[in-house]
């Protein structure tokens, strides 16, 4: 296969179909082995995790998801509520493709699933084909084109795809997937043939390189794609490097480096010193050098430890994560902080990895973030930090010769003389220096006269401050007052938000930044087209800025990011734009959150940004989303308004998987703000989460109350399957805390449900009963309790019902008389069990099961009035045979009673 990391997938299926998995993967073996897919199921969870935990981890990690579709599996609450609902989910926001496997012949058109391309090819199950070994090798060529695809770069599809159009390819061949695309180079290479005889002697090359990721050219596109898909390997691994210098900072401090180097603890080293000192590019210079040694990766993240909105832990972990797994959207999902954890330490695994940490807070951001051994953590910082493991480096400012040569290297047109005044001036810090060095360069005239005013700021103010203030003064006042409004930008920003905050023309915004980038006061990521503060930048211009011109530019950021918000067309383009522009929308939401009060505005901003859909929240921390939640009830009511969508945002934040692993405060604030807001079905998420969290505490006592609270609050709202869900939950907390109280919890929900003369909540409530008693082998009791359910569900006119609860009837009878001894006698051997299909069959010999036990208990009329039943049903199918045989046994029970 190519350089690409394996396509992890994740196998969903029915713990009966246990075999199928395993065919299935025997089939799947050689595209381990090429290195295509890595495959995962939960057969594969170690003795002592928690396997609903690794599970929804391993489901959340897999980019290809396989259901191995049954009746087993449509019946089974695992797989259809839980690994279903949640696949094609992420099928639908594109973060993942799913694949139906059918394995067997159910009613499955109708599923959630009914609509995506299945497997094998045509949907005919795989136990239907005459040669299974055929079914299972058409399902492993149909997952090795899938995770072909998937194993792409999405650049490449587009551009072969784009190759395929100026071809000519037909749409035939481009809905072929892989094929098509393989047919596409084929036709690629015939082209560029034809066109190098053409142009030969000529120094015209056949195509111009395609502006694409990583700077790949398009040959070189189309030779990755060449591994890819015809599984040829490359001459060596290649390596994604996400670690870079910005251009004009390439001067190496050698002897702190070779100083630093020899200091190295087994974790890594934290690189700290002031502000202005070079840390970050002193941290690159050094992962430049140990890249030889972590050659797997290198990555890159700043931790905004400086700014108004610093970077959680958990939003780096999912960060890496997705780096590593080359997966885009993984740093959205609702991972609680043990499992994301988990997810962390062991995506390291086989793996050497130099990680760089830029601009840490403390060392509670970084202790999290440290990866297992074999890998190597660099984090720089303003103040000291103690970590693990690691050992510190203190950076001071730069020697002169090197201060002197970085000067003379950013303005070559400066002497020797004035570059030792520069260098001197900015006091050897690289940020002084870069700043005052590119002004320098920028402008036109005698450099002396420039330079005086330069040591003159020195002399009153820290030389990185004393930098600022000189280069500003040096710029006229729109462009000044255009930089200290895009210190409001929590991180990098694009053209189209600086000229919403600067309130200027799109045309006109672009020079001003670019002027502002060849002063050194703006630094531009030229492949994304994206620019940020210099480090400690966006400090100085706050703290200097006017009051009145901050507090605008604030209000147009928010602005601008909710426009934005409200301008995207689908759920995959706003869950793209929340990825890139994540810490300016909590900061536009901090901005309006704070000023509700005063500014309509921000009102509005707080009402609307809860409403989005759900990819908009995945990204947020727990406490975060809920904070949103909580402001959006604020606004309304400040504004005028309904609050039940606001109560739907409370309830979504509640029933996020990381919920149960808040604090017992964020669970009592959060139950406390329910109540008052007075929403009943809000309080009822609530108590669940919590009662949840109190279970997983082992907290009986009160995970019991709570769930007697529950309870209550669904009998207001008068829903029969919330009270049975929570009947149900409350028994468990019962068992395990007070077992003497269940059976009695069991006898006084029935009572109820018969005192409200609901007999739908009187069925469930008898079956949560009956396998409450068959659980504890009281098989009487159980068999008791579904005879009067089976009544119930004739009442109620419910076929389906009736057989199922005949079914159970029939299964309770046979164990019973097992316990007992008394094997129940057998139907005539002319009349096995299960020789007519039909559910109308199935219904007579589970009355055959229960008359029999009822004769063994020398209930007669019981006995009596099941083989009536058994006979209208006999009689209904037209089966002659059992209709005799049921009047026999018919007759003998009435002498018998008779006899007594």
């Amino acid at each position: 296969m190519s350089e690409v990391e394996p396509v992890e997938v994740f196998i969903s299926y029915a713990p009966a179909d246990e075999v199928l998995r395993a065919r299935l993967e025997v089939h799947m073996s050689l595209l381990q082995r090429q290195g295509w897919i890595r495959t995962w199921h939960r057969g594969q969870v170690i003795a002592g995790q928690e396997a609903d935990a690794v599970i929804a981890v391993r489901l959340e990690a897999a980019r290809l998801l396989l259901l191995l579709v049954s009746a087993r599996f449509l019946g089974s609450d695992d797989c259809y509520e839980k690994e279903m609902k949640r696949a094609l989910e992420r099928h639908s926001c594109g973060d993942a493709r799913v694949v139906p496997i059918i394995a067997e012949a159910c009613d499955w058109h109708d599923a959630p699933f009914g609509h995506l391309d299945v497997l094998p090819a045509g949907g005919k199950p795989v136990r239907s084909w005459r040669v299974q070994s055929e079914a299972w090798a058409n399902v492993a060529r149909g997952i090795r084109a899938v995770a072909a695809e998937l194993a792409m770069p999405r650049a490449l599809v587009d551009a072969l795809r784009a190759k395929a159009e100026r071809v000519q390819l037909s749409a035939g061949m481009l809905g072929r997937g892989v094929g098509g695309l393989r047919q596409a180079l084929a036709l690629e290479a015939l082209e560029r043939q034809e066109l190098a005889q053409r142009s030969r002697g000529s120094k015209a090359t056949p195509y111009a390189p395609l502006d694409e990721p990583d700077g790949w050219t398009h040959s070189e596109t189309m030779r990755r794609f060449v591994h890819a898909a015809f599984h040829v390997r490359p001459d060596g691994p290649a390596r994604l490097r996400q670690v870079g210098i910005p251009p004009g900072q390439q001067i190496v401090r050698e002897r702190e480096v070779l100083a630093c180097l020899e200091r190295l603890g087994s974790t890594g080293c934290v690189v700290y010193g002031r502000s202005g000192v070079g840390k970050t590019t002193f941290a690159r210079h050094l992962a430049h050098e140990l890249a030889p040694h972590y050659a797997d990766m290198q990555i890159e993240i700043d931790l905004r430890g400086a700014s108004l909105v610093p970077s959680p832990p958990e939003a780096v972990m999912a960060e890496v994560i997705s780096v590593l797994t080359r997966q885009r959207d993984i740093s959205r999902l609702q991972y609680s902080q043990p499992d994301l954890a988990t997810l962390y330490a062991s995506i390291f695994e086989h793996r050497r990895v130099l990680l760089l940490l830029d601009g840490a807070r403390d060392a509670a951001q970084v202790e999290p973030l440290i990866p297992p051994p074999g890998s190597l953590l660099i984090v720089t910082c303003r103040e000291q930090l103690t970590v693990p493991g690691m050992q510190t480096f203190y950076l001071d400012a730069m020697a002169p010769d090197d201060a002197h040569a970085f000067v003379r290297r950013l303005c070559p047109r400066l002497d020797e003389a004035a570059g030792h005044e520069v260098s001197n001036a900015c006091a050897f810090l690289p940020l002084a220096i870069y700043i005052a060095a590119c002004t320098l360069n920028a402008e036109v005239g005698d450099t002396a006269e420039s330079i005086a005013p330069l040591q003159e700021q020195r002399e009153r103010a820290d030389p990185v401050e004393a930098v600022h203030l000189w280069a500003l003064d040096r710029m006229d006042a729109p462009l000044r007052a255009l930089w200290y409004m895009l210190s409001v930008f929590p991180a990098d920003f694009g053209q189209e938000a600086a000229a919403a905050v600067g309130a200027m023309e799109p045309g006109a915004i672009e020079p001003a930044l670019r002027t502002l980038v060849h002063r050194g006061l703006l630094l531009r990521n030229d492949t994304a087209d994206r620019f940020r503060m210099q480090g400690g930048s966006g400090a100085h211009a706050r703290s200097h800025a006017d009051a009145t011109l901050l507090r605008e530019a604030a209000r147009r950021h928010a602005e601008h990011f909710w426009g934005k918000l409200h301008m995207m067309q689908s759920d995959h383009q706003l869950s793209a734009f929340c990825d890139l522009e994540d810490a300016s929308i909590d900061a536009a939401q901090a901005w309006a959150a704070a000023v509700m009060e005063e500014d309509d505005m921000g009102a509005v901003i707080c009402r609307d940004l809860p409403l989005l859909p759900p990819c908009c929240w995945k990204g947020r921390q727990l406490d975060r989303s809920y904070h949103w939640a909580q402001s959006g009830m604020a606004a309304v009511k400040h504004l005028g308004g309904d609050e039940s969508a606001y109560a739907s945002a409370v309830r979504s934040v509640a029933q996020r998987g990381d919920m149960r692993d808040a604090p017992r405060e964020f669970h009592e604030q959060a139950l406390a703000h329910a109540r008052e807001l007075g929403n009943s079905a809000v309080e009822y998420v609530m108590l669940d989460r919590f009662a949840d969290f109190c279970v997983k505490q082992r907290d009986w006592h009160r995970a019991i109350l709570l769930r007697k609270e529950q309870l209550a609050v669904a009998d207001r709202l008068g829903d029969t399957s919330r009270r049975i869900f929570v009947q149900e939950k409350l028994s468990i907390c019962l068992d395990a805390g007070e077992p003497g109280q269940s059976l009695a919890a069991h006898e006084q929900f029935l009572a109820s449900a018969r005192e409200r003369g609901d007999l739908g909540g009187e069925y469930m409530t008898l079956d949560a009963f009956a396998r409450w008693c068959a659980k504890r082998k009281n098989w009487r009791r159980a068999i008791q309790l579904r005879s009067e359910q089976l009544d119930i569900a004739r009442r109620l006119g419910d076929r389906e019902r009736q057989v199922r609860t005949l079914e159970q009837l029939d299964a309770l009878c046979r164990l019973d008389a097992r316990g007992t001894g008394q094997a129940l006698d057998p139907a005539p051997a002319c009349f096995p069990p299960g020789y007519k299909v039909g559910d109308r069959a199935t219904e007579c010999l589970a009355l055959d099961t229960f008359a029999r036990w009822c004769v063994q208990q020398q209930d007669w009329s019981r006995a009596i009035e099941l083989r009536r039943e058994q006979l209208v049903v006999a009689r209904q199918i037209d089966d002659r045979p059992w209709e005799r045989w049921i009047l026999e046994q018919l007759s003998q029970y009435q002498q018998a009673s008779s006899v007594e």
